[in-house]
């Protein structure tokens, strides 16, 4: 949530002058920057909010790769045992089903890391860094 600092803005703290026109070109002036810097404030802290969220879904991205690479080592693990008791046993054995079990684990892992790479890549690639907010308010 943005918060911004609710004071007067100049020309409610300047006192009038003698002149009135000068005295409205002078309280224009002061109002437009008091207007621009909280606008300018305001894009600071929507495009903070972006990032933050960006970063999330890229460490969510990173977790996913993370994830996958453990679970296609558990795969390859499995695979290796499971065709170097078939060439030792040439039957099936119960290390065959050792190693069914492996691949079966290693691929539910790989799903898993599959599936959050890709939420966090989709999540990333739908989001953008624009101030929206900021840019609806100028139209």
């Amino acid at each position: 949530m943005v918060t911004l600092n609710n004071t007067a803005s100049p020309a409610q703290q300047r006192a009038t002058s003698k002149n009135p026109l000068a005295s409205l070109l002078g309280d224009l002036t002061a109002d437009a920057s008091h207007l621009f810097r909280q606008e300018v404030a305001l894009a600071k802290a929507e495009v903070g909010e972006k990032v933050s969220q960006a970063a999330r879904h890229v460490a969510i991205l990173f977790a996913g790769i993370f994830i996958l690479c453990n679970g296609i080592i558990i795969a390859m693990a499995g695979l290796s045992y499971g065709i170097a008791q078939l060439f030792l046993l040439l039957g099936v054995g119960r290390l065959l089903a050792n190693s069914m079990g492996f691949l079966f684990f290693g691929a539910l892992i790989m799903a898993s890391g599959i599936a959050a790479s890709l939420y966090a890549k989709n999540k990333l690639m739908d989001g953008s860094l624009m101030p929206t907010r900021t840019v609806n308010q100028f139209k």
